[in-house]
């Protein structure tokens, strides 16, 4: 069949007077088997023309290709989107918050450790006539008084080689100014310090104290309480008792 089949005219006139849109009549003859300019044709209608080639030494078009993107797809690419933009940003917040809460985890484990040392420490004192430890030899003097030698060790003292004293391994410092000292001779118990997150079995005159809990390290104190003290406060733990 051709545009210039008088058939083919018939057939656009009839289905017209049929009351059938232009738009049907042209499927109709798709699928009858015209070819789509030809029916355009019989349609009255003009061909778009060719697109105009492209200037000489011009890159070639890119191809196109239809996207038909659902709400769902929609949906999952803001989400992807999203996730990887602020990814990066919320474990930044995020991260350093969990570092801070596990080690305080660790101050709160490394307090009840200083607890008990301190309540050793006054009972040691209690059976030898007030009179405190020896600072050279405090862990093997109190350890009759303590039930598990963990409370020793640091939870937050990760050094590869912690002192030892008597084969224990250790992770706090007693205040040699305190050393055989008597209980009734200190001025101000809840002020003096005891026992401290530390690096040797004694001050030696240094405090050899080391800040390992956010900043600060857990004291304990002459009359028993333990206290947490941050870096810049530590001047005012008193030593001499």
């Amino acid at each position: 069949m051709s545009p210039d089949d008088g058939a083919g005219r018939d057939y656009v006139h009839q289905m017209r007077e049929a009351g059938y849109s232009d738009d049907e009549i042209r499927e109709a003859m798709l699928a009858a088997g015209w070819a789509e300019r030809d029916a355009d044709l019989l349609l009255g209608r003009e061909a778009a023309p060719p697109p105009p080639p492209p200037p000489a030494g011009a890159p070639p078009a890119p191809a196109t290709r239809g996207t038909n993107w659902t709400p769902v797809a929609i949906t999952c690419a803001v989400i992807v989107a999203f996730v990887l933009l602020t990814g990066p940003i919320i474990a930044a917040i995020i991260l350093p918050v969990f570092a801070r809460s596990r080690e305080k985890a660790r101050q709160t484990s490394c307090m009840s450790n200083l607890k008990q040392l301190s309540l050793a420490h006054l009972m040691y004192a209690q059976d030898h006539g007030e009179v405190l430890v020896d600072a050279r030899e405090w862990p093997q003097g109190v350890t009759p008084f303590i039930k598990n030698p963990q409370v020793f060790v640091c939870p937050s003292d990760e050094r590869a080689s912690r002192q030892r004293s008597g084969g224990l391994e250790l992770s706090y410092t007693m205040n040699s100014m305190a050393s055989d000292g008597r209980l009734a001779s200190v001025r101000a118990p809840a002020q003096t310090g005891l026992l401290w997150d530390g690096t040797e079995v004694m001050s030696r005159g240094d405090p050899a104290v080391e800040f390992r809990h956010n900043e600060g390290a857990n004291v304990g104190f002459v009359d028993g309480h333990v206290k947490w003290m941050h870096e810049g406060s530590w001047s005012s733990v008193e030593l001499q008792p």
